[in-house]
This record gives structure tokens, sequence and C-alpha cells, in this order.
């Protein structure tokens, strides 16, 4: 009796099949990392959420200061370095530096959405405004996961965001392939992963920027150089720009919803920095200011509070530049903006 082979698909459809299910599995597994993993897409974001829960769950009975901002703020605020702050029912507080490199008003409305979806309820706000950043901020389209791009729709470039995050997808099974293997088994972490950090203590402070104490010559032209690439034009040219505008109203707006308490902090700036300043700029950004003041938001300029030589670049600070300013911050803003005086 002769044998009948089994029929098999044609090869092009066997073709179309398996892409059909590749693309489908592609799918399936980027929604499911969008919606309950966005952390394994930004790493910093992860360690501070981590962080912050742990601190949350040591002492849920106290109230949650987060500081939100960029770079300039992670290098400066070490909150470890603060002394017992206390509400006014006399309640002590937790200050978490929950800044994010490079966040501008946009990330920064993510980053405190962000805690509110993990969870987070914090009392008070300390945010960070950087003039330079009202006038430029890159879209932070590579950090962001799908429950982020609706809080950033009002505030870009439509087409730019769809297209930006869209082409991002098309790579969403290997973007995120360091944090599946860490979460699934750690110990195959490579050393090189695990030496990017980010380096933070308990409360969310000291990232490797204020590791500088003093940086070498090469390192301090370097920095300096990607600041100036960065902002200097930005000052020279110093204009509002209506999305970045309108992302720090809606920050501020979701505050006042949900009774959170904020204060902003313009932060230290060196005297070259100060100097791109177009003429006329400082007196909008004043009335810009003086706007926030009329609703009830305290405002705190401390661009001018570091000498020259407590910078590592025309914005950044060096460890014992942090280590004044957090105590400055401490005494001159956090006591009073959490004590209501």
């Amino acid at each position: 009796m002769a044998l009948v082979a089994p029929r098999r698909l044609p090869a092009r459809s066997e073709f179309f099949w398996t892409l059909g299910l590749f693309l489908a599995f592609t799918a399936l597994f980027v929604v499911y990392v969008e919606m309950r993993h966005p952390e394994w897409y930004d790493r910093e974001y992860q360690v501070r959420r981590g962080l912050l829960n742990d601190r949350i769950t040591e002492s849920p009975e106290r109230p949650v200061v987060l500081v939100i901002g960029s770079s300039r703020l992670v290098a400066a605020v070490l909150p470890e370095r603060l002394g017992p702050i206390r509400d006014t029912e006399g309640r002590e507080v937790t200050v978490f530096n929950y800044c994010r490199i490079g966040a501008g008003p946009r990330m920064n409305l993510v980053q405190l959405h962000r805690a509110i979806r993990d969870g987070v309820r914090p009392s008070y706000l300390v945010l960070e405004l950087v003039p330079g950043f009202l006038r430029h901020d890159d879209l932070p389209v590579k950090e962001i996961a799908i429950p982020d791009v609706g809080l950033l729709w009002k505030h870009s470039n439509k087409l730019r965001l769809v297209a930006s995050t869209a082409g991002l997808r098309l790579n969403g099974v290997y973007r995120p392939r360091t944090a599946l293997l860490r979460s699934i088994a750690p110990e195959w972490e490579t050393r090189a992963e695990h030496d990017r950090g980010p380096f933070l203590s308990e409360l969310g402070g000291d990232n490797n920027w204020v590791l500088l104490e003093e940086p070498s010559k090469s390192e301090r032209e370097l920095l300096h150089s990607l600041a100036v690439g960065r902002f200097q034009n930005r000052m020279q040219t110093f204009r509002f720009d209506p999305y970045l505008v309108s992302a720090m109203r809606e920050l501020l707006e979701e505050c006042k919803n949900r009774d959170i308490k904020v204060a902003i902090v313009l932060t230290p700036e060196d005297s070259e920095f100060l100097s791109w300043y177009r003429p006329g700029a400082e007196e909008e950004l004043q009335v810009f200011l003086a706007n926030i003041r009329a609703n009830r938001v305290p405002v705190f300029d401390s661009r001018r509070w570091m000498t020259d030589d407590k910078f590592t670049d025309p914005h950044h600070l060096k460890r014992r530049g942090a280590e004044e300013y957090t105590e400055r911050l401490g005494k001159e803003v956090l006591i009073p903006f959490v004590g209501g005086k």
C-alpha cells in the first residue's frame, strides 16, 4: 500500500502565515509591555519608581514631597542631606528626588502622571522651571509608553509625535530586551548594562553627575560644549513656545484639581549662562512668573544662589555645590513651603 504524503501549504502561503504570526506576536508583546511595564522603556524611571515605592512602604504615614525637574535637580538635590521637614500638622514628610535627566515641561507632566498611575499621592510638588526649556524641549518619545502619548497630544506637533512613536514601535520587541532579561533572569544582566546605572541614593539623589567633585580639564570642556550647544542659542533667541507653556499649565492645573500644593523653583545658572539671555528676555520671564504667582503658586528664583566655582558646567553643580544648594533649598524653600509659612 503506497503511503500518501501530507499535503503542505504552498510556499507563499507558509511565508504569509509565518509573517502574520510574527507580526501578531510582536503587536501583542508591544501592547503588553506598554500597558503593564511602561518603565521598561525608561531605566531611570524604573529605578526611581522602585526606590519611591520602597520609601512609601517603609513610612506610609508620611506625606510625600516630590521634586520634579531635569538633570539640574538630579545633580543638585540630595534629599538625604535634608534634616526632618514637617508639615502644618507636625508630620514628618518624605522628600524624594523624582527628576528625569533631560526633562522639560512635557516630561515633567509625564513624570507627575507616572507617579499618580503608580499609586503615589504626593501632597507637595517642587517643580523646576528652566527658562531655556520654555523655548525648546526635545519631544521625549524614546522614554514614553502608550499611556504617556495621550498626555503629550495637546502639547506637541501631532504628526511628529505619531510618526516618532509609531516608528519606535516597529522595533518594539528589541527595545525592551534588557529590561525583560533583567526582570526574568537578572543574573544574566551584563556588566556593561549594570554599569550604566543610574546609581541613586534611597531618596533618589546622587546621580553619576555629582560624583564629579572636581572634573578634569577634558571633562569640563566636554560638559561646557554640551551646555553651549544645547542652550546658548535658545537663550539668545528666547521666546515662549506655546506647546511647552500649555504643558506646564496643565501640570499646574492637574495639581490644583488633586489638591497637590506646588512650588516652582528656577534652578542655578552660572554667570556665563546668565549672559546668554537676550535683551528683554528677563523682563518677559518676570511677567510670566508674575502670572503664576497670581494663581497662588509660590516661585523661588535660585538662579543666582551659587558662585561659579560650584559648577561643573554653566548649569550643573559639583557635589559640594549640590550639598550647599540642598541645604539652602531646605531652609529657604522646603521648610516654609511644607510648613505653611
